[in-house]
């Protein structure tokens, strides 16, 4: 471990010299130049938060980053940003906002500025009060791993559903599971990703699955929720439920119990003849029937079939 340490403080030595030489070699703009032609803006943007140069140079090279389109030259400011930070404390990123502001960069600018700042109450409140549309940017980007442990729940929720990032508040309740969040937030969060369209990234997908069976493990549990509500969600997320380990416990009582619930379950799977003169609506959702089907008599049926497949 020393000896990693050791490497690191090297890389950072050479990192720095080099960021030197670069500062006193080019202007600003041709600094940024260059950067787009390296990888590792971040790291060269924090060298030169370290650098031996002047606060005014430093400052301008901020506002060239955070004011460009080029993402290169925004990771060298965030890098320097992030050093300066580091090196004068979290104020420093409140006073280059009201800089930004005082000097109209642009609300872009604004944006990766704040998301540098420290991710609590208070930073959320002075985005709010500055403008909606900085807010919307700012929730609708926000990594829900950088959420502070002690953090009001409904607030976060709220948020994340109204930037329509309704599972990405379902993996975030999940994992927070151990704050005990309450059963109505739950059913919230779960009610509003139902129809939210699946992630591309196979791991968001498998993480979303595993955190809905630890939301509804938890809702049995909780007598502050109606069981006709836990039936309702355990119906909804069949199709989620449908390879995890977990069973929809409740929903097969409901079946068991319900005659009216266990009608329409019927009706939905076995459709009438089609010269019989009866009409019945379409089910939504076929495959979910079809789940629906197998979880509750351990094989599938044929849809619109009085026969079981065998």
């Amino acid at each position: 471990m020393f000896r990693g340490r050791f490497l690191q403080s090297e890389i950072e030595a050479a990192q720095l010299e080099a960021a030197e030489e670069l500062l006193a070699k080019l202007p600003p703009e041709k600094l940024m130049d260059f950067a787009h032609g390296i990888t590792l803006n971040l790291a060269l943007g924090f060298a030169i938060a370290k650098a031996s140069v002047s606060d005014d140079l430093k400052q301008r090279l901020l506002k060239l980053g955070f004011t460009s389109e080029n993402e290169s030259e925004a990771a060298v400011a965030k890098g320097i940003l992030f050093g300066l930070v580091a090196q004068r404390g979290a104020d420093f990123a409140g006073d280059l906002w009201q800089t930004a502001i005082e000097q109209a960069w642009g609300e872009s600018a604004e944006l990766r500025i704040v998301k540098a700042m420290p991710v609590n109450a208070e930073t959320w409140q002075a985005i709010a009060a500055r403008a909606p549309s900085l807010e919307r940017a700012y929730w609708d980007s926000l990594p829900v791993h950088s959420l502070p442990e002690e953090v009001d729940f409904e607030l976060i929720v709220e948020k994340l559903i109204a930037s329509n990032r309704s599972r990405d508040a379902v993996r975030w309740l999940g994992h927070r599971i151990s704050g005990e969040p309450s059963g109505k937030l739950l059913v919230r969060a779960l009610r509003a990703a139902v129809r939210a369209e699946a992630e591309a990234d196979l791991n968001d997908v498998t993480m979303f699955c595993h955190y809905v069976g630890v939301i509804l493990d938890r809702l049995e549990n909780d007598l502050s929720v109606e069981e006709d509500v836990i039936v309702q969600l355990q119906w909804s997320y069949f199709q989620t439920l449908r390879y995890s380990h977990r069973r929809p416990h409740i929903l097969h009582r409901a079946l068991a119990k319900n005659p009216e619930f266990f009608v329409d379950l019927i009706k939905l799977i076995f459709l009438p003849a089609a010269d019989s003169g009866v009409e019945e609506p379409p089910a939504e959702d076929t495959e979910r029937v079809q789940a629906a089907a197998i979880h509750a008599y351990g094989r599938p049926v044929r849809m619109g079939s009085c026969s079981w497949r065998r």
